[in-house]
């Protein structure tokens, strides 16, 4: 059944006239966001429930003026405001569905952190002496805490964490009307760290252009359509999705002049779930060849997390290799008979996301 209950504002923004610097992959990471939100095997939301923010590039030429480009604040409020207006009308007939309602809302392009707890993404309109012209995501955090129309608030920013002294917080405009439905859950996904960069980048040589992401957005499509499963619970959550991401947005950026830490702020206690009853056959698998450079000659097992004997193989000669298939997670390599030899980290290692070679 759909999640009726969930609703969802995701914003793209390209084009930035006032900044002198345009974006290529946000609008199209907003647009994939919301395919995983509408997607059965995602967020299974209605389509009604999903209104994505983006303006074609070509609609926003190099000489647009900067008060002209869009999508601006108001809109995104406007969008948000609506779903609110929609599910505290719900609510006033069936306040026992609180528990069921969410609100998603991501966004990607330029962006900023006047402190260490936010990340604000800065509107078309914005520029040097416009940085006020962004949505705060702890304004929203600290509005929906209050008000309490949604049970559940999950933020995904996909920007830069830029410190800009004297910018101000693009707070919300609404009246604050407190309520006590209960305690509302939160999870807020940052690209990066506080003061740094979000890089804009994908596979180096993508097979179609179109399907580029910037490198947090990929990774967190990546957890949320599998790779980021809890196998002990069956569950993508909060947690979960966490774990997967700072390693793997690391990697994905381990090229640039500092690599990426993504960060989660979420109750680790009370996760929220993104997706659940999955199975291993729903985790995604990566091509890893496990290449023996010592001069162990024997059989060996394949341990995952240390402890789950996952494959074996009776190793022959020095250099053989082994390609296996492994989702995300840790893994050793050890030898089944006594031996004097050891592999390198004691067989230890770690996969992540790209088919990789691993040599012990």
């Amino acid at each position: 059944m759909k999640n009726t209950l969930h609703f969802a504002v995701t914003v793209g923004i390209n084009r930035y006239p006032g900044m002198g610097k345009d974006l290529t992959l946000a609008r199209g990471d907003a647009e994939a966001f919301a395919g995983w939100l509408l997607d059965p095997n995602g967020g299974n939301l209605p389509v009604e429930n999903v209104k994505t923010l983006v303006i074609p590039d070509d609609e926003i030429p190099p000489s647009t003026a900067r008060e002209d480009a869009r999508p601006i604040r108001r809109e995104v409020l406007n969008a948000l405001g609506g779903y609110e207006a929609n599910v505290l009308h719900h609510l006033g007939s069936h306040p026992e569905d609180w528990e069921r309602t969410r609100l998603y809302f991501y966004v990607s392009g330029h962006g900023l952190a006047p402190g260490p707890k936010d990340a604000a993404l800065l509107m078309a309109d914005a520029g040097p002496r416009c940085y006020g012209e962004n949505i705060a995501c702890s304004a929203l955090l600290k509005y929906f805490g209050e008000t309490q129309p949604y049970k559940e608030v999950v933020i995904f920013a996909d920007c830069c964490r830029d410190r800009i002294p004297g910018a101000p917080l693009g707070g919300v405009t609404w009246t604050v009307t407190k309520r006590d439905n209960g305690e509302v859950s939160t999870a807020f996904g940052c690209a990066t760290e506080y003061g740094r960069s979000a890089f804009e980048a994908g596979p180096e040589v993508p097979d179609n252009p179109d399907e580029l992401r910037g490198f947090y957005t990929q990774a967190l499509l990546e957890g949320l359509k599998g790779a980021a499963i809890d196998t002990s619970t069956g569950n993508i959550d909060s947690n979960s999705l966490a774990r997967y991401l700072r390693p793997r947005v690391r990697e994905l950026t381990e090229k640039k002049p500092e690599p990426q830490k993504s960060t989660m702020e979420a109750d680790p206690s009370e996760p929220i779930v993104f997706r659940s009853g999955l199975t291993e056959d729903d985790v995604p698998r990566h091509t890893i060849t496990l290449k023996f450079d010592t001069e162990y000659v024997g059989p060996v097992e394949l341990l995952r997390k240390g402890r789950d004997r996952i494959d074996q193989l009776r190793v022959s000669y020095v250099g053989q290799e082994w390609l296996v298939q492994l989702a995300f997670g840790m893994y050793q390599v050890v030898p089944t008979e006594h031996s004097a030899h050891s592999f390198q980290d004691q067989g230890r290692f770690t996969v992540i996301g790209a088919p990789k070679h691993v040599t012990l």
